[in-house]
């Protein structure tokens, strides 16, 4: 079989017209109730999954970080994918994606990171020194365009780093889930 490690995504920021926003309690409750029914049934396990700084107030990030910490689950979200969601997260706090992270106090081996694009050289050893793992994710960031990100510079600086994908819907991912399936292609699904 293959070993799975899965949340539902948490968000109380509308980025557009169909997000759907939850409570900070709401998406604690959720988590709650996916981590009752799953965690640990066979190889199924399951993490605390803020969407992303853009998307999740500086409570969620830090209240899911905290769920996942009492458990010992992954904390899993989205860092520095848009250009334009990078540069609202610097407006609203005057430091980039992976500085606010860092100052919410959810940075650590146990938290693992998709996308990691628009990050800054002092984000590159600010994500080393919290040992957080990077999930490069090629084919959704060719499908949306967001962006390349840092993979030398990441390697460099010794970043913990793995290649992913972002959900079957987005990055057409049929062809990796099969091939991991099968066990012919390494790091498919980053299992940590």
């Amino acid at each position: 079989g293959i070993r799975a490690t899965f949340g539902v995504g948490a968000t109380d920021i509308a980025e557009n017209e169909v997000t759907r926003v939850t409570s900070v309690d709401d998406c604690l409750r959720q988590a709650e109730l996916l981590y009752d029914r799953w965690h640990g049934k066979g190889l199924l396990r399951t993490a605390a999954v803020p969407q992303g700084r853009p998307a999740c107030t500086p409570e969620l990030m830090q209240a899911l970080k905290r769920f996942a910490r009492e458990r010992g689950l992954l904390y899993h979200t989205h860092l520095a994918e848009g250009r334009a969601e990078t540069a609202l997260v610097r407006q609203w706090t005057g430091r980039g994606e992976a500085e606010e992270l860092a100052y919410l106090g959810v940075l650590d081996e146990q938290t693992i990171l998709a996308h990691a694009i628009w990050l800054s050289d002092s984000e590159l050893s600010l994500l080393a020194q919290s040992r957080a793992v990077v999930a490069h994710c090629p084919s959704t960031n060719m499908k949306l365009s967001d962006g390349v990100p840092p993979i030398i510079p990441l390697l460099n600086a010794e970043t913990i780093y793995g290649r992913s994908h972002s959900g079957v819907a987005v990055s057409s991912a049929k062809p990796e889930v099969s091939a991991a399936s099968s066990g012919s292609a390494s790091n498919s699904a980053m299992a940590i």
